[in-house]
């Protein structure tokens, strides 16, 4: 399933990809069967009950790293079910990585633009300022996607 961009910037922050292009990346993983769509990030018993019978779901499939949202593991039904299995984490490459690479490479793209007058481009002062948030809050440019198959 794909986690709703309400859910996510509740419990992340934006996400940096839409909803349907999040699905659209899902669908494309060879080992995806059906995308379920606008999942919340944190699914309660009912209804993890309710996608599992509705779209024949054998597990819930997320990356080896934790998921907790306020002290709870968010996929705690799924393994007391026997529905969760996990994947190995590629290291260092996380949507925290991929959006602070990004906007590095934004600002220092920017910063090759200088005039020498000492003034910043608009887009040189938002991809500054977006670092620099991205640094002190650890934000995540979440995609939001978790793998069901079914």
């Amino acid at each position: 399933g794909v986690n709703d961009a309400e859910s996510i910037t509740v419990c992340k922050g934006p996400p940096v990809m839409s909803d349907e292009e999040r699905m659209t990346c899902v669908r494309g993983c060879r080992f995806v069967d059906q995308v379920v769509p606008d999942c919340p990030y944190i699914m309660n018993d009912e209804y993890l009950q309710h996608i599992i019978q509705t779209y024949k779901i054998d597990y819930v499939v997320h990356g080896d790293d934790p998921c907790i949202v306020d002290g709870k593991d968010v996929y705690e039904t799924a393994q007391r079910l026997g529905k969760y299995r996990t994947i190995p984490r590629t290291e260092g490459v996380s949507t925290t990585d991929i959006v602070g690479r990004m906007l590095l490479m934004s600002r220092s793209h920017h910063q090759s633009f200088d005039h020498g007058d000492g003034a910043s481009s608009a887009p040189q002062r938002m991809a500054t300022e977006a670092v620099e948030a991205t640094e002190a809050t650890g934000a995540t440019g979440a995609t939001g996607a978790t793998g069901a198959t079914g």
